[in-house]
C-alpha cells in the first residue's frame, strides 16, 4: 500500500491557521515545514483570514487565593469574539489539527 497526494478533495487546502499555546507535539519550526509543504498558511495573528486556531497547551498561574487558573491567551480571547461576531473560526486540540491533516492530505491509494 502506498499513500498519495489528494489535494482535489481536501478540504482544508488553502486555509490559514493559527497557533497559540504551548505545542507539545512538534515544535513551532516543524509546524511551520508541515504547513509549509501541505499548501495551508500560518499567521501570526488572528484575523479575519483565519479559519483555524489550534489550542496548544494552556498555561496556568496562581491568583491571589494560591489556586491555580488557566490562562486564557489573547489570541483564543480574539478568536472567540471573532466567533461571536459571525466569523467561522474553528478552535482545534493539537490532536485535531494532526488529524485533519491525516484524513485530508492522504488518501490510500488502491
Amino acid at each position: 500500500m502506498t499513500y498519495k497526494r489528494n489535494r482535489i478533495s481536501n478540504e482544508i487546502y488553502h486555509k490559514t491557521f493559527a497557533f497559540t499555546g504551548k505545542l507539545c507535539i512538534l515544535r513551532r519550526e516543524a509546524i511551520q515545514a508541515v504547513i509549509d509543504s501541505g499548501g495551508y498558511s500560518l499567521s501570526n495573528n488572528v484575523t479575519m483570514k483565519t479559519d483555524y486556531l489550534v489550542q496548544g497547551t494552556p498555561k496556568y498561574t496562581r491568583n491571589k487565593t494560591k489556586k491555580e487558573v488557566r490562562t486564557v491567551s489573547n489570541k483564543r480571547k480574539k478568536a472567540e469574539s471573532m466567533i461571536i461576531k459571525g466569523h467561522p473560526i474553528q478552535i482545534i486540540s493539537e490532536e485535531e489539527f494532526f488529524e485533519l491533516l491525516r484524513v485530508y492530505q492522504y488518501r490510500l491509494a488502491i
